[in-house]
C-alpha cells in the first residue's frame, strides 16, 4: 500500500506509456489525468478499483501543472518529468515517516500489524537497523502464501516475526504495545482506508487501550469525504469470497478505520 521503490518503478514505466499513447486521445488534459488516476490498469496484478491516495495526488498535480499546455510532445515530456519528481518526493516523505516512527518506538516493543504496507515494512526495518529490535506479529485473514509476504521480508531483515489470525486479534493486541497499519488513502474526514481487517484490529486496540498508529505520509491524504468512496468499498466487499481456502488479504480488500480509533497518523 505504500509507494515502495518497486511501485514507483512501475509508475515511472507507466507514465511514458500514458504520455505517448493516451494523452494524444484527449482534448482536455484534465480528463486524461482523471483517467490515469482511475486504477485499475490492465497490466497491474491485483489492481485496485479504488484509486490510491498517491494516484489521486498524481492526477491533481497533473491538473494544475499541465493546464494550458496544448503541444502534445511538450505535454508528454512534462508528464514524465512530473512522475520522476513526485516519485522522488514520495520516497523522501516515506523516509521521513520511518524516521519519525523510529523516534516513537521504544526498544524491544511488541507490535501488531496487518496487510502488506511497504511503508510499515520500511519503518520496522529502519527501527531494527537503529537497534530498537521490535518484535512483530503479522495478523492474517487466511493461510494463503501471499499473505505472508510482509512477514517474510521482515524476517529477511532479522526482525523477530510471528503470525496470528485476525480472528484472534484481541489476544494478540492484548500482549502487544501498539498496533501499526498502513494506508491506501486518508479522506478529508480523517478516516483511513486500509487493509481488510485493519478496522477490526483498531477496534480491538481501542477496547484494550493500546495505541493505533497509521503510517502514511502526506501523499495518501485526499480532498474527498469518506462517503465519496463508499460505493467503491461496497463493490469490493461484494466480490470477496470469505471461505478459508480462498479468502486472502490483498490490494483488492479494504476496510475503513475511523479517525476516532486512531491515535496518530505519521
Amino acid at each position: 500500500m505504500g509507494a515502495s521503490p518497486a511501485a514507483m518503478e512501475w509508475y515511472s514505466r507507466r507514465l511514458p506509456e500514458f504520455a505517448k499513447h493516451d494523452l494524444p486521445k484527449y482534448r482536455d488534459p484534465g480528463a486524461a489525468f482523471a483517467e490515469f488516476a482511475s486504477i485499475p490498469f490492465a497490466n497491474v496484478p491485483l489492481a485496485s478499483p479504488l484509486p490510491s491516495g498517491i494516484m489521486v495526488n498524481l492526477a491533481q498535480r497533473g491538473f494544475s501543472g499541465m493546464k494550458g499546455i496544448s503541444d502534445v510532445r511538450l505535454l508528454q515530456t512534462e508528464v514524465v518529468r512530473m512522475g520522476r519528481t513526485i516519485g522522488a518526493e514520495i520516497l523522501a516523505s516515506e523516509e521521513s515517516v520511518a524516521s519519525r516512527f523510529d523516534r516513537l518506538v521504544y526498544p524491544e516493543e511488541r507490535i501488531v500489524t496487518i496487510g502488506s504496507s511497504s511503508l510499515c515494512e520500511r519503518a520496522l526495518v529502519n527501527a531494527q537497523a537503529r537497534g530498537k529490535k521490535p518484535s512483530v506479529t503479522v495478523l492474517l485473514a487466511s493461510a494463503k502464501p501471499e499473505t505472508l509476504t510482509i512477514g517474510n521480508r521482515l524476517t529477511q531483515s532479522n526482525l523477530d516475526v510471528s503470525y496470528g489470525f485476525l480472528a484472534d486479534s484481541i489476544q494478540h493486541v492484548g500482549s502487544a504495545d501498539r498496533v501499526v497499519v498502513g494506508a491506501h488513502l486518508i479522506t478529508e474526514d480523517g478516516d483511513v482506508v486500509s487493509s481488510q481487517g485493519a478496522d477490526l484490529l483498531a477496534l480491538a486496540a481501542k477496547r484494550l487501550g493500546k495505541p493505533v498508529i497509521v503510517l502514511a505520509g502526506p501523499f495518501k491524504a485526499v480532498g474527498r469525504s469518506t462517503n465519496h468512496y463508499s460505493d467503491y468499498l461496497r463493490m469490493v466487499d461484494l466480490e470477496l469470497d470469505f471461505t478459508v481456502d480462498r479468502y486472502a488479504v490483498g490490494t483488492r480488500d479494504f476496510s475503513v478505520v475511523s479517525r476516532d480509533l486512531i491515535d496518530a497518523i505519521l
